[in-house]
This record gives structure tokens, sequence and C-alpha cells, in this order.
């Protein structure tokens, strides 16, 4: 649903902020040139009048802005591309190949947990009989859907994010979700029975000998009757959350999906699982959705922030060496006649190169210590909705410096060194 084909409108607003631009960072500079003295200006052949705005501190102000965003971006770049490594390398922990889900959305159509349960033993009864179909559950949340009932745990490594689910018991089977502890749901179980995932047990109870404990911990009003391995079923992203397990029951089989398991392939699910939710009721307008395929779409939407989150700090990298490369530049052009005295006098080219980059000392190191702590805030907050990249690393962080300190030393360098290399009687002749 995000449309990103660029139009009329989006590169008027380009040019507008490139024009509004040009003229903040070229109209004040040449401004403030023109309210120099012009008689003392003209007796040193205009050096005089740019050595001011050389002690001006705006331009190392700006120059320790970019650097400012400049490590910012780039952490935040790294840790969303470490976290898309971590994403794509995780185990879900279920096989989506062979699944494919079916909702006829009966609430939208005024059923009720009777008419639910009769139009549901029908669909089901027909799937079983065809010979693609292997495994069949009720579930009240489709897997990888975009609805979510979860609940919240605090704990001192962070709040827990639970996903309650209410399924049938060959939703564990058919999911490819293992029991660690105690059984699965089962038939006839009572209400109050609940599996919880893995994370649930360790961080609610910190074991997983939690078999007939009270469940939640603070206030118990069910029972654990299973451990069940930790498994991505609606969330892909989501660093922090669990899951729990309860027995489907009538009121919530208007709002449930069916959930099958083709024994070849999920495509030859779609005509058997729409013709049999359509029969019972000719109005309904059931959605058939490949697992396979939904896992593959949910894991664009991090790999395109990444992506665009990289060219912003590779465009900012860019800007941010051009300003340094053009602050040293601008300092050997005012002083070539000082290097040439150096360099006459015996001062070696690391003398001159220190001489030439230490007022970019503080600009940079401040602003690469401001821009570290800011993209690193920043990247935190990325662990939470909706991309949920949290990286508790530091490779990301180091790696995005390491970076950003090699850009900027080579943007330094070049001209310092065309510097030291220039003939001292030439440079000694500049005007």
């Amino acid at each position: 649903y995000l449309d990103f084909t660029p139009d009329r409108r989006l590169f008027a607003a380009a040019f507008g902020a490139a024009f509004a631009s040009m003229l903040a960072f070229g109209v004040v500079p040449a401004w403030m040139i023109s309210r120099r003295d012009l008689i003392r200006g003209i007796r040193d052949g205009g050096h005089q009048a740019s050595a001011g705005l050389a002690r001006a501190r705006l331009r190392l102000a700006l120059v320790g802005a970019q650097v400012v965003g400049c490590c910012a971006l780039l952490i935040v770049a790294g840790s969303m591309a470490r976290g898309v490594q971590q994403l794509l390398a995780a185990d879900p922990g279920i096989r989506f190949d062979r699944l494919a889900v079916v909702d006829p959305g009966l609430d939208r159509h005024g059923f009720t947990g009777g008419d639910a349960a009769a139009y549901w033993l029908e669909v089901a009864r027909t799937l079983q009989s065809h010979p693609d179909v292997d495994i069949l559950s009720l579930t009240s949340l489709a897997p990888l859907g975009t609805g979510l009932n979860s609940a919240r745990y605090g704990a001192d490594s962070g709040p827990l994010t639970i996903t309650v689910m209410h399924v049938e018991p060959p939703f564990f089977e058919l999911m490819d979700i293992p029991i660690l502890r105690g059984r699965a749901l089962q038939a006839g179980d009572d209400p109050s029975t609940v599996v919880v995932s893995e994370r649930v047990a360790l961080t609610m109870y910190g074991t997983l000998d939690v078999l007939g404990k009270g469940y939640p911990k603070s206030t118990p009003n069910r029972t654990i009757v299973g451990v069940a391995a930790d498994a991505m079923v609606v969330q892909l992203h989501v660093s922090n959350a669990g899951a729990e397990y309860m027995p489907i029951a009538a009121e919530h089989l208007a709002g449930a999906v069916l959930v099958a398991r083709s024994r070849t392939g999920s495509d030859r699910l779609v005509a058997p699982m729409l013709q049999a939710a359509r029969a019972p009721d000719s109005r309904l307008q059931p959605a058939v959705r490949l697992l396979a395929r939904e896992y593959e779409r949910n894991l664009r939407t991090p790999t395109l922030a990444g992506s665009i989150a990289a060219l912003a700090a590779a465009l900012v990298l860019a800007l941010a060496c051009f300003g340094i490369f053009g602050v040293v530049a601008y300092a050997v052009r005012l002083r070539t006649k000082e290097i040439g005295i150096r360099q006459a006098l015996g001062a070696s080219g690391r003398r001159v190169c220190q001489a030439l980059l230490r007022q970019l000392a503080w600009p940079v190191g401040v602003g690469a210590a401001v821009g570290t702590a800011a993209g690193m805030m920043a990247s935190r907050l990325l662990g939470g909705a909706p991309l949920y990249l949290a990286v508790v690393d530091a490779a990301a962080p180091a790696v995005a410096l390491i970076v950003f300190a090699l850009a900027a030393l080579a943007a330094a360098l070049l001209p310092a060194i065309r510097a030291i290399h220039q003939n001292p009687i030439e440079a000694l002749r500049h005007e």
C-alpha cells in the first residue's frame, strides 16, 4: 500500500528545498563578506576579508553538525542492517511452505457462536475428505496476519509481549511447534488450561518446570499443562515476545480462521479451501492466503527500511566528507605562504598536516560523540513497533564509526597531502 513512485509534486518539493538551502547557505556568507572593511581588503588583495570569515566559527559548527547527522545515521543504518541480517537468519520455528489459511469473515456477516460452529464443522468435514489436505486446525488469530491479541508482562529484561491465541488441539502438530514440557492441548480440556511458550515460562517463572502452576503468575486463574517451543506465529519481528495457547471456545469461532497443511504443496489448497468455505453460505467471500508468500512479504518492510537508511547514511557521509574536504582545502588556500615558510624552515610533512587539521579536531570529535549517542538512542527505538530491529551487540556502531573515521580521514588528508607536496618556492610566491 506504500507507493514510492515520484510525481511532479515530489520534484517540485525537492527543487524548492534545494533552492531554499542554496539561498540560506549561499547568501549568508556573501552578506557577511560584504560587511567587511573594503579598504583593508583592497590593500591586501582580499586576503583580510577572507581571513575574517575564516576566523568565524560558523563553518566549523556546520561541519560539526554534519558529523553529528552522519554518525547518527550511519549507526542507525548499521543497526538496521544488522537487525535485518539477524531476522533473515533467525529460525521462525514454523515451516510455512505447506500451510494455507482461509478466512471467511463470519463475524462480519453476523454469525453467532452456534452458527459459526455448524459452519466450521461442515467446512472441516469437506476438507478432510480431500486427498491433498493433511491436518486442519482452527485458531483465533491468523498466522502472520494483521490482527493481534496480546498481553504485557513486566520483567527485569524488559516488557514481554505475550500473544494470546485460542486454538484446536491439532494446532501444534500442524505448525510443527514442539512441546518441551508436559503435553499439548487435548479435546475436552477445561477452558482454564493453557500451554505457554518457552520464553513466557522462563521470563515469568525462571524455569521450564511450570506444569501445574497457576497462570499468570501475578493473578493465577488458569493452569499450565504444557510448555511449547518459541515460534513466530503472528509477528516475525518482535524481539521480546512469547505466546499462550488456550482451547478455542464457541465465542471465538465467529472470528476464527482455518489453517490447513498440504501433503504436497500449499498451491493445491487454494481451490479446495475456497470451494469448501463458500459452500455453506453463498454470501461469504472467503480469502485464502499462502503462508510462504506471507512470510516473504513480512520480510520486505524491514529490508526496505534498512535499504533506505543505508542510502540516506551514504548521502550524509558524502556531505560530511565534502564539508571536511572544503574546510581543509580552504585552510590550505589561505595558508599557502605559511606552509611554504614552514617547509623552507625544515618543518616535516607530519607537522604541516597537524597544523592544518588541528582546527577540525574539536568539531569532528564533539560531533562524532554527540552523533554516536544520538544514533544509539535511535537504534534502541527501532526495537519497538513497527520494525522490531533491536541490535544487542556493538558490531554495528563500531563498524559505522570506523567507516566514518576512514572516510573523514581520507577527505581531510587529500588537500593536506597536496599542500605538503607543493614546491616551497611556488608557495612563497603565492598571492
